[in-house]
């Protein structure tokens, strides 16, 4: 399973940024079977955090449609990049690091 497949169809509950840091956490919920799972996205030297948005609003809340996680072998940046309902939504992280952890 590759680092970001657990977030599909989660929700994302919580997004907090640091720009005296250059960090970024994210908290995303999934839930199969009944079950909950929590997941935390830690991004480190955050170099870009973009938000696009062009679907209506309000939305109930933000579900995590896709999700990918790509390194660009000629700057070393990772990035994570989120589909919220569709195309017409994203969320895109580019760091030094990321990491996604499975809460326990």
């Amino acid at each position: 399973m590759t680092a970001t497949d657990g977030l599909w169809g989660g929700q994302l509950t919580a997004l907090r940024f640091d720009a005296v840091s250059h960090s970024c956490e994210l908290q995303v919920a999934t839930t199969t079977f009944g079950s909950t799972i929590e997941y935390g996205i830690h991004c480190d030297s955050v170099a870009e955090l973009h938000f696009q948005n062009a679907i209506a609003e309000p939305w109930d809340y933000a579900e995590v449609t896709e999700a990918y996680l790509s390194v660009d072998e000629k700057s070393g940046l990772v990035t994570l990049e989120l589909m919220l309902w569709s195309e017409d939504a994203s969320l895109v992280i580019r760091a030094a690091s990321i990491q996604i952890l499975q809460a326990t």
